[in-house]
């Protein structure tokens, strides 16, 4: 979605004194700085090549170029808020997580078993307790309507 064209709409949908809230809930798994987001990283780079998806918003640089757009769509009083959060992930939810965004399509059905066998092998041995610790922060911009009279 681009967001310049949304923001421009939903400036066109709020009332005066509305707002909108842009939330980023975390980074993406693979850049935690983890021994298992290491194994992540290194079994998708084997498999896949480098990692390049978006990160969905979580970056400062794409925070920031929201925060432009929102100010650019006229929105006023733009700022940013923090909660941050510590989730405990079982296997399941970590290679869940890494599939919402991993570029698995560059592999046929095969392939995909083998990654995924190579996925959970090395992250069981990264965290052999199968418990993974991510640290969540989570980053939303707030933002107000308020029309020019």
């Amino acid at each position: 979605m681009d967001p310049g064209p949304l923001f421009a709409a939903l400036s066109r949908l709020l009332r005066p004194g509305g707002g909108v809230a842009v939330i980023a809930n975390g980074t993406p798994v693979w850049t935690q700085r983890t021994r298992w987001a290491t194994a992540i990283r290194q079994v998708s780079t084997r498999w896949l090549g480098a990692l390049d998806f978006p990160t969905c918003g979580s970056s400062d640089a794409e925070r920031a170029r929201y925060r432009d757009l929102l100010e650019r769509a006229g929105f006023t009083r733009v700022r940013e808020h923090r909660l941050d959060h510590t989730e405990r992930l079982g296997l399941d939810e970590v290679v869940g997580a890494f599939y919402s965004a991993g570029a698995l399509e560059k592999l046929d059905a095969a392939g995909r078993r083998g990654f995924d066998a190579d996925l959970r092998a090395a992250l069981r041995e990264a965290e052999p307790g199968g418990v993974f610790t991510e640290e969540v922060p989570v980053r939303f911009l707030c933002a107000s309507w308020e029309p020019s009279a």
